[in-house]
């Protein structure tokens, strides 16, 4: 579903290497976990697959198409087979949780009938139709991740990525978060985790692939 053909990605005019010759393969419904010190690339390479960012060298497949070669216009249509959870969340501090949700579905214009079967789809999903009126600055940190969650999902992405998911919350929110996306990855998305949480790294039931200075050295 996903593959990585001898990646790399260079900063600085060259001067770092953030990924390191990296060829991988990912799975339909693989429920993936990134881990590694700060520095070793998992966010990097996220971004690559929402093409956020292009490598300085090698190809990204995903399904049939190489991302690093897709269009302009094209991008779009990637980033809703390809959902992101972001590590501060990037909810809007002036809409409610029902319209954060609500606005990833605006954007792409789907219809009024549209948004109003699927927000409140989601947010039974995520735990959180209670919380629908509250705005982001009355939520817990682990009531807004999972705002971030059911807002990743409005296009009933293919792939979900979770950039340090848990970074922010602390025990209890983050066995809430890990189950939760143990839930999505047996619904049939893939997921890919990117993490350097202890917790997560032992509970998630799934494959490990370790990165350190750009390379990968592990996979399980």
């Amino acid at each position: 579903m996903i593959t990585f053909d001898h990646v790399t990605k260079l900063y600085d005019r060259g001067s770092v290497t953030a990924l390191n010759d990296v060829s991988l393969d990912i799975k339909e419904k693989d429920l993936v976990v990134l881990v590694g010190p700060s520095g070793a690339g998992k966010t990097t390479l996220l971004r690559l697959l929402i093409k956020e960012e292009n490598p300085t060298h090698g190809a990204i497949y995903f399904k049939e198409d190489d991302i690093v070669k897709l269009s302009k216009s094209k991008v779009p249509k990637l980033r809703r087979s390809i959902g992101m959870i972001f590590q501060d969340f990037k909810l809007l501090k002036t809409r409610n949780v029902y319209e954060n949700v609500a606005f990833a579905l605006e954007v792409t214009r789907s219809s009024t009938k549209e948004i109003g079967e699927v927000v409140p789809y989601l947010l039974d999903k995520v735990g959180l139709s209670y919380r629908a009126k509250a705005f982001p600055n009355e939520l817990s940190t682990g009531e807004q991740q999972r705002v971030a969650i059911a807002r990743a999902l409005v296009h009933e992405p293919e792939v979900l990525l979770a950039d340090e998911p848990t970074g922010n919350l602390d025990r209890k929110n983050s066995e809430q978060i890990v189950e939760l996306l143990q839930q999505i990855n047996d619904w049939g998305t893939t997921i890919i985790i990117a993490t350097h949480d202890e917790y997560v790294i032992k509970t998630i039931k799934g494959r490990t692939i370790e990165l350190d200075d750009g390379k990968v050295v592990l996979e399980s």
